[in-house]
């Protein structure tokens, strides 16, 4: 990917990518359904328990203000889970363009780098 890619037609997604990843929660919401569970969905509870273990300065009510308040709705407006705060369950969706977007990255990054160094 050029860099004048990144700045037309994959702007806009790579942008709302490091958005989404700009934060330690949501990165940590995202590993979560990613890595750690089999299953995509979970409680809101055990999602915010899980935070404050894997986070120790962050304590499990304040979790669940942060990921009603701030970071599920975020997560949802980007399609990558859907939360509905009357069960308090959290359908996790992710996204098939995170890992090509991801990837873009890492190479144009890399690109520029060795540019420099050449």
């Amino acid at each position: 990917m050029t860099a004048h890619a990144c700045q037309t037609e994959l702007g806009t997604e790579v942008d709302q990518l490091l958005d989404v990843l700009s934060n330690r929660l949501r990165r940590a919401v995202i590993y979560y359904f990613e890595v750690q569970i089999d299953r995509t969905v979970e409680s809101l509870s055990a999602l915010a328990t899980y935070l404050s273990k894997t986070i120790p300065e962050l304590a499990t009510n304040t979790a669940e203000v942060e990921l009603v308040h701030t970071h599920l709705p975020m997560l949802n407006a980007r399609g990558w889970l859907e939360f509905d705060s009357r069960t308090e369950t959290v359908v996790y969706i992710g996204t098939d363009r995170a890992g090509t977007l991801l990837a873009d990255l890492r190479e144009m990054f890399t690109s520029e780098v060795d540019d420099e160094h050449t």
